[in-house]
């Protein structure tokens, strides 16, 4: 392969695991990665779902499957990780996307209960936390020197959001877990970075959950008079910034929480 090719398709002959990778920003980043040349396996609650999102994604030929699993239960992310490497050999990138976003995951504080907090919590953080924990223990089986472990955070990690204590808590959690993992990870070369976006325009995605985009909880332009770009964001800028610290080129990043927000954090 030319030095041109390798650099058009950094992530040939690698696995990626994409948890939610069939809908929104995962779909987007599934894409991406699979086009810069990763095998890419999506989760999503259930297997049919999986199928029919991974053929979606696939139109164009890129390599895409799909296994189903609920990551709010410990004994399925266990599965989860287990079947992609009894089905696909190996994993090489971890994206955890999946969460419970949006109004789902939206309430007053005072009236909060707890079947939504654990919700929120066990597929946000818990889930996060034990699809690392799984796909650490393989690459460390494997011996691997250049895993990478990508998690989705939010600028909620940094600013206060109305009705959204639960969800904020969950992704503040993501940045702290993000840097412990580094630490650990670190002496098997096993690097672990987070992403946070900020405002991302779900709607004109084909592979988002429906019609109605499950961020917009507020509107389009209360978020783009407060970003200095003056525009929300797309599903694919999350994407590129995650491809870029789960490539080689970013092989000295680790621990680290990359803000894609368009500035809105500067404020």
């Amino acid at each position: 392969m030319s030095g041109t090719g390798a650099r058009a398709r950094p992530f040939a002959g690698r696995v990626a695991l994409v948890t939610g990778g069939g809908t929104g920003i995962g779909a987007a980043i599934s894409s991406l990665l699979a086009e810069r040349g990763a095998s890419v396996v999506i989760c999503q609650p259930d297997q049919p779902m999986a199928d029919r999102l991974a053929a979606e994604l696939s139109r164009d030929g890129a390599p895409i499957a799909g296994i189903g699993a609920d990551l709010a239960r410990a004994t399925e992310c266990a599965r989860l990780v287990a079947t992609c490497v009894a089905e696909h050999g190996r994993v090489d990138v971890l994206v955890n996307c999946a969460a419970v976003v949006g109004r789902a995951a939206l309430g007053d504080l005072l009236a909060f209960d707890d079947d939504q907090l654990d919700a929120i919590v066990d597929v946000n953080l818990k889930g996060a936390f034990r699809c690392s924990r799984e796909v650490a223990r393989h690459l460390v089986e494997r011996g691997s020197s250049d895993g990478v472990i990508v998690n989705i955070a939010s600028v909620g990690a940094f600013a206060a959001q109305d009705r959204a204590s639960a969800y904020v808590a969950s992704k503040a959690g993501i940045v702290g877990m993000t840097r412990g993992m580094a630490f650990e990870l670190a002496p098997h070369g096993i690097r672990v970075v987070a992403v946070a976006p900020g405002d991302v325009e779900l709607s004109q995605t084909s592979t988002a959950v429906g019609d109605e985009d499950p961020y917009d909880v507020l509107p389009a332009e209360w978020w783009s008079r407060r970003a200095p770009l003056r525009r929300r964001g797309s599903p694919l800028d999350i994407a590129r910034a995650v491809a870029f610290v789960a490539s080689d080129e970013a092989s000295y990043v680790t621990g680290e929480t990359i803000v894609v927000d368009g500035g809105w954090l500067s404020y």
